[in-house]
């Protein structure tokens, strides 16, 4: 059976195309690739901004707590980046001592970016820090 004149004419036009489609898909796939991965890289940044901030809140809290110290402190902000995946945070309390005069504490984390990022690390550099103050209420001490 042979083909009619329209059936050729579509047969030689998909032909003609395949060759187009691979090209296309090649330069559309690494801009796609690139929107995605980089989705991914500012959620992280997002996630690490966000992590830096509650655990020094969660640090803070746990340093007004009277009888306290700055272990206390660290071994909170540890647990709660801990939870976050993050490696080779920083943890800074002011004071350094933590007495029953102590009117306020405050609780400075810094994550480094490199090393805490899921797709790209070795492109990545900087650190995302969060702080947080809070006072003490010790009344009657």
């Amino acid at each position: 059976m042979h083909r009619s004149t329209s059936q050729n004419d579509r047969a030689a036009f998909r032909d003609a195309r395949s060759g187009a489609t691979t090209v296309e898909l090649a330069m559309v796939l690494p801009v796609l690739f690139l929107v995605v991965f980089g989705a991914f890289e500012f959620s992280r940044l997002n996630m690490l901004k966000h992590l830096a901030s509650v655990a020094a809140y969660e640090g803070a809290r746990e340093g007004i707590i009277i009888g306290a110290t700055a272990a206390d402190v660290e071994t909170q902000v540890n647990g709660v980046l801990a939870a976050g995946g993050i490696i080779d945070a920083s943890v800074t309390t002011t004071p350094a001592t933590i007495t029953s005069a102590t009117t306020e504490v405050q609780v400075q984390v810094s994550i480094p970016v490199d090393g805490n990022f899921w797709v790209l690390p070795a492109y990545a550099s900087g650190a995302v820090t969060g702080a947080c103050r809070l006072s003490t209420e010790r009344q009657g001490e």
